[in-house]
């Protein structure tokens, strides 16, 4: 299994922004970015669905029935040449890929400036090599001694339910267990914050998951190229 590396950040009072630009009650509080990886995944490619338009975030109960969490919103590919991008225009139509900014080196950090009808994004994937991790922000509360992401299994319904909707995070490739490095990003993929949807279909395998070690960011905001 692969392992990202902790990485340590601020951990001053972080404000998650909400889609219409100003603070949610729980943004006054400090805020950790928690990340699970996936070794030998693709997120859109099998993992979470195969194929762009059936792409969405989903954990298994303890019965086994599929919690789908999260829709994709958008995706997009680190390529020589440029990006090649896809959006879901049958869920979201007014999503252009202009609110979106970001870096695309091995670690770096994204932005989200949506406009008035745009979904909120709670999840978000950064695929390279042979694996990919997920990504998901939380109230510090919830990471603490009893809380529901305490442990090191952090890919479960209660953990996931604690993201909250945010404007701006970091991110960073799986590690390369050959050299030790972040392995070249492949791509990002954004999820919207869609509630918990139980769907009656068998429990689909083993999740291929590692506990990984906290990452805190201040949120930050872009304006929207007009």
């Amino acid at each position: 299994m692969l392992e990202l590396k902790k990485i340590t950040a601020i951990t001053a009072i972080v404000a998650a922004m909400t889609i219409g630009g100003g603070l949610s009650d729980d943004a006054h509080a400090a805020t950790i970015t928690v990340s699970k990886t996936f070794a030998g995944e693709n997120d859109c490619s099998g993992f979470f669905g195969t194929g762009f338009g059936a792409c969405d975030i989903f954990v298994n109960d303890d019965t086994g029935k599929k919690i789908k969490l999260s829709p994709v919103i958008a995706k997009y590919d680190i390529e020589k040449d440029g990006l090649e991008t896809e959006f879901n225009k049958a869920l979201y139509p007014t999503i252009d890929g202009t609110e979106f900014s970001f870096d695309t080196s091995e670690t770096g950090s994204w932005s989200y400036t949506p406009d008035i009808g745009d979904p909120g994004v709670k999840y978000w994937v950064a695929k390279g090599g042979n694996a990919f991790n997920l990504f998901w922000t939380v109230n510090e509360a919830a990471t603490q001694t009893g809380g529901a992401c305490d442990g090191g299994n952090l890919y479960t319904l209660a953990c996931l339910s604690e993201a909250l909707s945010v404007q701006g995070g970091l991110y960073a490739t799986p590690i390369n267990p050959k050299n030790g490095k972040n392995s070249g990003l492949s791509h990002l993929t954004f999820y919207n914050s869609e509630p918990p949807v139980v769907i009656p279909v068998p429990a689909a395998g083993v999740l291929l998951i590692t506990a990984l070690g906290g990452l805190g960011f201040a949120a930050r905001r872009r304006r929207k190229s007009s």
